[in-house]
C-alpha cells in the first residue's frame, strides 16, 4: 500500500511540474531532450491526473495504532467522574490517594493527575464506542450495542485531550456540576 501512495505522489509531482511549465509558457525545446515527449500531451490531461492523484491521496485510510505507551506506572486508577462532551460520555480516572495524604490534599492535586479514558462511552447505553475514519472527512463514532452513531471532525484521541482540559478547568473553578 505504501508503494501505491508513493507512486501516486510521484505522479502528482510530475504532472504538477509539467503543468507549471506549460502554464508559464516554457517551450519543450528549452528543456532537456529526455523530457520533451511529455509536452506532447495537452496540459488539461495533467490537471485531470493531478486531481485524481490528489483525491486518492486525501481519501487514503491511515492505520491508527491504538497502543498507548506509558512511561511509568501510577498505580491503579479509580473513577472520579464523568464528563459529557461532544455528545458522548468521557470517563475521568485518577490514581488512588496516597495513604499519607488527607482527602483535602488529594482533591487539591486531583486536576493535575487525572486521565480521561479512551474510547468514550455511548450516551444512550454506556458501551465503548468504535471509531472509523470517514471516507471523505472526519471520523465516525459508533456504538455496537444500540446503534448510536456520531460524526466528528477529530479523532477521539484528540477530543480526549480537550475533554481533559475542560474537566481540569471545571475542577479548578469548582464547577464540576455544570454541564
Amino acid at each position: 500500500m505504501d508503494i501505491a501512495k508513493q507512486i501516486s505522489l510521484l505522479i502528482q509531482i510530475i504532472s504538477g511540474s509539467i503543468l507549471l511549465f506549460q502554464f508559464f509558457g516554457i517551450k519543450p525545446e528549452n528543456i532537456p531532450q529526455i523530457f520533451q515527449p511529455i509536452f506532447i500531451i495537452s496540459w488539461y490531461w495533467y490537471v485531470i491526473v493531478f486531481l485524481i492523484g490528489l483525491i486518492f491521496y486525501l481519501t487514503r485510510k491511515e492505520k491508527i495504532s491504538n497502543i498507548r505507551i506509558a512511561a511509568f506506572s501510577r498505580g491503579p486508577l479509580q473513577k472520579v467522574g464523568d464528563l459529557a462532551y461532544r455528545g458522548v460520555m468521557w470517563e475521568v480516572k485518577a490514581p488512588l490517594p496516597s495513604s499519607y495524604e488527607s482527602q483535602y490534599e488529594y482533591e487539591k492535586r486531583l486536576p493535575d493527575i487525572i486521565d480521561v479514558e479512551v474510547p468514550p462511552k455511548c450516551p444512550m447505553c454506556g458501551v465503548e464506542l468504535e471509531e472509523t475514519k470517514g471516507i471523505i472527512y472526519g471520523y465516525i463514532w459508533k456504538c455496537v450495542d444500540c446503534g448510536f452513531s456520531k460524526r466528528n471532525k477529530d479523532s477521539y484521541y484528540t477530543e480526549c485531550k480537550r475533554a481533559e482540559k475542560i474537566w481540569k478547568g471545571r475542577c479548578k473553578a469548582g464547577s464540576l456540576t455544570n454541564e
